[in-house]
């Protein structure tokens, strides 16, 4: 069986949104053989780039490319675009299902019934279109505004058109209905950001902590916490240094802070910071799950804000099949509820409370039962089983 994947988002070079697409990919084609074929409108220079580990080193892929520093070959390419979706579609008639991901018109998916009035059409939401407003640019702010109410236009126009919706947690689910109640009847299918992941292997955990930790000159008696992520003003990077700072004097043991991202000049420009607790480095995205074996305790501190209300981090998953406690804030609503005393701690400012919790679960024994009953709610091998099904209805 095959699908087609049309998109706009950022599927060749490292990102959150390439992550979760190609993960999923891969755990559809390999968990139950559903293969998927890509239309990508995307900007020449990520293609270019040539990015290891893009979406098309794995899956058929067509490019239809546009300039980002000349915007006239957006609007001047886009009919190309449409015309490879549909060729696609031609040339492929057993394909009876298309996730649109992306802000795609919506005389697009017109065409894509047109074709075959049965083609299911699915919605695939990584998150809120709140983000354009709640996080924008302050250099960007006519065009925040302008990208939000587009944004939200497009997607109540595809909505005359789909069949179901692809989110990636409850609770953006439940926005999206409080914000459009004509989708409530809608198929909804809930898939986190995780992977196909499996039970945690103890023996190599440890055998990548004891490794890392001599490599990153850890003592066997000190604490290392961690922030693992991008420089992006959403994933609080300044807030998780301070918060560390603060508490690393109230510890009665030494404590360092590993600081990990593809974007760590960034991060250190901003900072500012001189101290040599914290320790400031950059790995390959294979070696990352390794690396943070090595830590006791993960930052994942976000704002209370629509965006981060309905995201389901990619972090969370990393941070917990690597043994990691996790230090959340409570505004990450599907993660909270998955977070126990066994494998993190909802960190809501009292800062005398999270130094008892430290102090009591440093060096403590993994619950690894605990870690291992959630990875299985959130792992793809869980989560797609609805979409096979329907997917296969189809054919």
């Amino acid at each position: 069986m095959e699908i087609l994947f049309v998109t706009t988002r950022n599927i060749a070079t490292t990102c959150g949104e390439l992550r979760l697409i190609k993960n999923r990919a891969m755990a559809m084609r390999d968990q139950f053989g559903i293969d998927s074929i890509f239309v990508s409108y995307i900007d020449k220079k990520r293609v270019e780039a040539n990015y290891s580990g893009n979406v098309d080193k794995e899956f058929k892929v067509n490019y239809i490319t546009y300039d980002k520093t000349k915007p006239y070959t957006f609007f001047k390419n886009l009919k190309q675009f449409h015309n490879k979706v549909i060729e696609t579609l031609r040339n492929n008639p057993n394909i009876k299902v298309v996730i649109i991901s992306g802000v795609i018109s919506q005389r697009l998916l017109k065409k894509i019934k047109s074709i075959d009035s049965n083609i299911k059409i699915i919605l695939d939401i990584h998150g809120a279109t709140e983000e354009g407003i709640e996080y924008k640019s302050n250099k960007n702010i006519i065009y925040s505004r302008t990208f939000y109410l587009y944004s939200n236009y497009i997607f109540r126009k595809q909505l005359e058109y789909c069949d179901a919706l692809m989110v990636v947690s409850n609770a953006l689910k439940e926005h999206l209905i409080k914000k459009y109640p004509e989708i409530a009847g809608l198929k909804f299918f809930i898939i986190h950001c995780a992977g196909n992941i499996g039970e945690i292997n103890i023996q190599k955990y440890y055998k990548s902590r004891q490794y890392w930790r001599k490599k990153l000159k850890i003592d066997e008696d000190e604490c290392l916490f961690v922030y693992s992520g991008g420089a992006s003003k959403w994933q609080m990077v300044n807030e998780s240094v301070h918060l560390f700072l603060e508490i690393k004097d109230r510890l009665p043991f030494n404590s360092k802070l590993l600081v990990m991202s593809h974007k760590i000049d960034d991060i250190k420009l901003e900072l500012q910071v001189n101290s040599r607790d914290i320790i400031f480095e950059s790995f390959n995205a294979s070696n990352v799950p390794e690396v943070l074996c090595a830590s006791d305790f993960a930052f994942m501190l976000r704002e209370n804000k629509i965006t981060n209300n309905v995201a389901f981090p990619n972090k969370f998953v990393e941070y917990l099949i690597s043994g990691n406690q996790i230090i959340c804030t409570p505004y990450v609503f599907d993660v909270v509820e998955l977070i126990n005393n066994d494998i993190g701690y909802i960190y809501s400012g009292d800062i005398d409370e999270l130094e008892r919790f430290v102090i009591k679960n440093v060096g403590k024994p993994r619950v690894w039962d605990s870690y291992n009953n959630v990875i299985n709610k959130v792992s793809f091998n869980s989560t797609l089983k609805e979409l096979y099904e329907y997917i296969s209805l189809q054919q």
